[in-house]
């Protein structure tokens, strides 16, 4: 960073001298010829407009600081000054004019010195060259007689070749590039392709106004001079509105596409990244040409040599593919904004990735029984809906159902955990049985519930024949620490013919009804939070003894407890917030951890009663801590997606909201829960958080799912950062697109606080990163109310 900060000083330093250069050279030709300026004020009036319209018009030539506009173009001078013997004083206020324009319009001193050097050189040369060539006695057919056409010609000519062999010193000398990297990064066709294009554009002007003016007056060089310098302003303001435009739409149709590709992430499944990458280089850079590349070493790191930008892998777990955006013959070079949107497109896409594999894995999570490592009931229902869509299905589909008698039996007469290890084995025996029958998948759809789908079936036949085997087979005694354990099935069998739409879809209804059934004993509720319908099945569970059965009656008794941990503002040593964290200790099992009390609550449908409980007594307790510090105005309680749709729960939200105006709470949303909310319910909770001007918080970013997401479905107002994401951030330079996102989520407004921090060799972090809302044992261990009342009644809302 030093050494590009020293370059950057030593360009602009050369840069003055150019640029003092050329402001001598042209004040030295205005005071040399000081008396012939009263006779030219109207043409000096006319070429000071000119050099503000041509300077501000301006177009890349190269990668290196070689900006060029017009001024390299003696075209306007050529043909303003035919001979007249003010040239020189002309000279000096075309070159005043044109630094004029480009310190106003380039806004970089190494930039306008480049057209500074190059202005002054090509003006001089066609003065000099206006003078030397012999006019009198060099004729073209269809000329004039005196010659001027060929004598602007061959001037501009000139001047163009003595203008690159100075910009191949000054721009040398400079960057202090080598000619070799001279020659790729400067598009030398463009300058040769503009250098043409100007050269005739002069030359048609000026025959042109010599034709004019021959037609229409006899006075000479007054009316030549007036219509010339006419269709110059014409010609440039023409180039200019239509450039400026051009440059507008691209500038816009980019930002649409940056947007876009921000927006979409994770980007569509079903097309590979590497390739909707391709595609949106394609839409921001539709001037070069982008190709995959494959392969390549590992330690790749991109690359750029003024033809070709190579981005950075998109993937480094895999065999590394890059993307290619290469310069055609033709085509402008690559500008900073080329470049920064090739590295902001490439990130996105390694963002994306990483989004589709954790949404990959964490659905894969979500769905997968935990006991047995079957597929849950959220598999079979979502292959269920792929079968009712797939029309190419061969023959039948067969859903058997299977029910263990008696697991309740089995916990009370042995153990739960006995229960676990039936439930376990039953699941592989199902998951080898069904790998031996082809098109079989078994699956856990509830506590003593299983299902096999076969599909493929060639006959009815066959279907009862693969579910006799099951049967038989998942049927025998399973060995135990306590010994055998006899078990016994109850099965159901449901046929459909796939080329049936209406079979198909009583398929999936009378799986739904059996599922739903089995849901309501022991299922997995995690998906839509309903809860447990059937009060007697919850009175079953609870009878059944075990951590679970306590944790649902704590849940009925409103027994659980709060304990608080405090959120603190390192600057001013002030308690800002408190986060509410729930607490069971039970006689028999002692303290349950915290994951275990939100896991089962939510697996059982009791995960919004539990969040409505805690956010009660929260809001109750913190009326208690504010008669002793008002200053407190802040709680935060975790919830999921399902409690913002739960209507019980978003009652008593709105209500404590407005019993307590003055009280700021906070609902908190873990990373983990975004991943496998479904879309529905994302869609309705981000609604009502919107509508209803929720303060959403965003816990431990940074470990397993990507906040983009959750930014743009959620107001998302404050963000947590997780403990282990500090030592990363705060090794990363600070110009790197992590720093730059955290400096713009800040300026937006986003509050940033630093989870769990521990130790204080975490707090250099905290500094490097300017974090000073913290939270964790560093600063403050969670407490019971009734401490944390002493605690201000005794030191404040302070650090102590």
């Amino acid at each position: 960073m030093n050494q590009t900060v020293a370059v950057e000083r030593r360009n602009t330093v050369i840069g003055w001298v150019w640029i003092m250069l050329s402001i001598c050279s042209a004040v030295l030709a205005l005071y040399a010829q000081r008396a012939v300026l009263e006779g030219y004020v109207a043409e000096i009036a006319v070429i000071v407009l000119l050099g503000l319209l041509v300077g501000s018009l301006r177009f890349s030539v190269g990668t290196v600081p070689m900006t060029l506009t017009m001024s390299l173009s003696p075209m306007v001078l050529s043909v303003l000054y035919p001979g007249q013997p003010g040239g020189w004083a002309l000279f000096g206020v075309w070159v005043l004019a044109i630094l004029i324009s480009c310190l106003w319009s380039l806004r970089s001193i190494p930039e306008t010195a480049a057209v500074a050097v190059l202005t002054t050189v090509s003006s001089a040369v066609v003065i000099c060259l206006r003078g030397a060539v012999p006019t009198e006695t060099i004729r073209l057919i269809g000329t004039d007689s005196g010659g001027q056409f060929l004598s602007v010609a061959l001037s501009i000519i000139g001047a163009f070749i003595a203008a690159l062999a100075v910009a191949y010193f000054a721009i040398s000398l400079q960057v202090g590039a080598s000619f070799s990297q001279l020659a790729t990064s400067i598009s030398w066709s463009r300058i040769v392709g503009s250098a043409l294009g100007q050269s005739f554009a002069g030359v048609c002007i000026y025959g042109l106004s010599q034709w004019l003016a021959q037609t229409f007056s006899h006075a000479g060089s007054p009316t030549l001079f007036a219509i010339t310098a006419g269709l110059s302003l014409a010609v440039v303001a023409t180039i200019g509105f239509f450039a400026s435009a051009r440059r507008q739409h691209h500038r816009v149709k980019r930002e649409k596409s940056l947007l876009s590709a921000l927006e979409d992430i994770p980007w569509a499944a079903g097309v590979p990244v590497a390739e909707q990458m391709v595609q949106r280089l394609q839409q921001g850079l539709p001037y070069f040409d982008v190709s995959l590349r494959p392969g390549g070493p590992t330690s790749h790191k991109g690359s750029y040599d003024g033809r070709f930008v190579t981005t950075k892998p998109l993937d480094l777990d895999q065999p590394n593919t890059t993307a290619t955006v290469r310069r055609r013959a033709f085509g402008r070079p690559f500008t900073l904004s080329d470049r920064r949107y090739i590295e902001a497109i490439n990130l996105l896409a390694q963002e994306s990735l990483r989004s589709e594999r954790e949404v990959s894995n964490m659905r894969s999570i979500a769905n997968t029984d935990v006991l047995t490592h079957l597929p849950n009931y959220r598999a079979l229902r979502a292959e269920l809906t792929d079968i009712d869509t797939d029309e190419d299905g061969p023959g039948l589909t067969g859903l058997l159902y299977l029910q263990l008698g008696d697991l309740h039996l089995i916990n009370q007469n042995y153990s739960p955990e006995t229960g676990d290890h039936v439930l376990q084995s039953i699941g592989r025996r199902l998951g080898e049985i069904t790998r031996e029958v082809e098109g079989a998948t078994a699956y856990r759809i509830a506590g003593d519930e299983f299902a096999v789908l076969m599909v493929g079936l060639a006959t009815s036949r066959e279907a009862e024949q693969a579910a006799w085997k099951i049967h038989r087979m998942v049927e025998s005694p399973v060995e135990t620490s306590r010994g055998l354990v006899a078990v016994t099935f109850g099965q159901t069998l449901v046929i459909a013919n796939n080329d049936n739409p209406q079979e198909r879809a009583r398929l999936v209804s009378l799986a739904d009804k059996q599922l739903l059934e089995a849901r309501r004993k022991y299922v997995n509720m995690a998906v839509d939070g309903t809860g447990y319908t059937d009060g007697s099945s919850m009175d079953e569970l609870v009878n059944s003894g075990g951590p679970t059965a306590a944790l649902v009656q704590a849940i009925r008794d409103d027994q659980l407890r709060q304990v608080y941990q405090p959120i603190v503002d390192r600057e001013t040593g002030k308690i800002v917030a408190l986060e509410a964290i729930v607490r069971f200790t039970d006689a028999g099992f002692g303290a349950l951890p915290v994951a275990f009390l939100y896991g089962e609550s939510a697996r059982l449908g009791l995960r919004a009663t539990l969040s409505r409980q805690i956010l009660e007594h929260s809001v109750a307790d913190m009326s208690r801590f504010r008669a002793l510090s008002p200053d407190l105005r802040r709680i935060q309680v975790n919830i999921t997606p399902t409690e913002l749709v739960d209507h019980e729960f978003t009652v008593t939200y709105e209500r404590l909201r407005a019993e307590n105006p003055d009280l700021e709470i906070v609902l908190e949303l873990e990373a983990s829960d975004l991943m496998v909310s479904p879309v529905e319910t994302r869609d309705k909770a981000s609604a009502y958080a919107r509508q209803n001007d929720v303060h959403i918080a965003l816990d431990d970013t940074g470990t397993n799912y990507s906040e983009l997401s959750a930014l743009l479905h959620y107001p998302v107002r404050s963000m947590k950062l997780a403990a282990n994401l500090l030592p990363t951030l705060s090794a990363l330079s600070e110009e790197s697109p992590t720093w730059t996102f955290l400096d713009g989520l800040r300026t937006s407004g986003l509050e940033i606080i630093a989870g769990d921090v521990t130790a204080p060799e975490e707090v250099p972090y905290l500094d490097r990163l300017h974090v000073n809302i913290v939270q964790g044992p560093l600063f403050g261990n969670p407490v019971s109310a009734t401490e944390f009342l002493t605690r201000l009644d005794t030191i404040g809302a302070t650090l102590g």
